[in-house]
């Protein structure tokens, strides 16, 4: 099938009215055209979906799309931040680390990764790992960059709760009044606490990946030794005093 582009045009020809018809064909330029319309509803249908905030400048640093995780973000969508350098109220502090960043990526065509943290809708310190990398043309010229921010706040919030967690369990452990140990599969210490030390007569640092017949001044009874090999054939509580 052939697309073609007709224009009319009224004129004079010997006299009489007539009419002039130029027909053009565009059937690659309207290929072309739609080609470039679904590859941009693909690209759009996938970055809208994406949880990660996804973004494109243009060489000034100025946005050219974004998508709707940055709309959900930081509170403006796309056609409130085209052609502009940050949304409104951006922390300028971070706009203008932000800003450095994008500049060594256009000028050195490498990608770049930065976290940080701001203060969202919500009134919550968002932490947000950005990973910046430049947009080539088809000349393979830098024409831009391109970014995707992933917010990262859950992940350290879990992270920090599991630090205060251990730092509790390791200060329990660690002052225990009684004697403490972790051991692994080979009945080895890997963690003795300074109760048990104080009472072996030995440091910490001499207990560890050594078994406990290893580290006191007497032997095992052989009913000690058969709980030994019983605990590491099939594990459960064990306590030997």
């Amino acid at each position: 099938n052939v697309i073609a582009e007709t224009s009319a045009t009224v004129l004079t020809w010997n006299g009489e009215p007539a009419h002039q018809i130029i027909a053009r064909d565009i059937t690659d330029a309207r290929t072309a055209q739609e080609a470039l319309n679904r590859s941009e509803e693909l690209l759009r249908g996938i970055t809208d979906n994406s949880p990660h905030v996804v973004y494109l400048k243009d060489k000034n640093l100025r946005f050219l799309k974004v998508n709707k995780a940055f709309e959900k973000l930081y509170g403006a969508s796309e056609p409130e931040v085209i052609d502009q350098f940050f949304p409104e109220g951006f922390d300028q502090n971070i706009a203008d680390e932000l800003n450095r960043q994008e500049k060594i990526v256009l000028s050195s065509g490498e990608p770049y990764e930065y976290e940080f943290e701001f203060t969202g809708l919500d009134g919550e310190t968002h932490h947000i790992h950005s990973s910046k990398f430049p947009v080539f043309d088809s000349n393979g010229e830098v024409f831009g960059c391109g970014g995707i921010s992933t917010d990262r706040t859950e992940f350290k919030l879990a992270e920090r709760a599991l630090a205060q967690s251990e730092a509790r369990l390791n200060a329990f452990f660690d002052h225990a009044p009684v004697g403490l140990a972790v051991f692994d599969k080979d009945f080895r210490y890997i963690k003795v606490n300074s109760a048990l030390a104080e009472t072996n007569d030995l440091s910490i640092d001499d207990h560890i990946g050594r078994r406990p017949g290893d580290v006191i001044n007497w032997a095992l009874p052989a009913e000690g030794q058969k709980n030994q090999d019983y605990e590491l054939d099939a594990p459960q509580n064990f306590i030997n005093m």
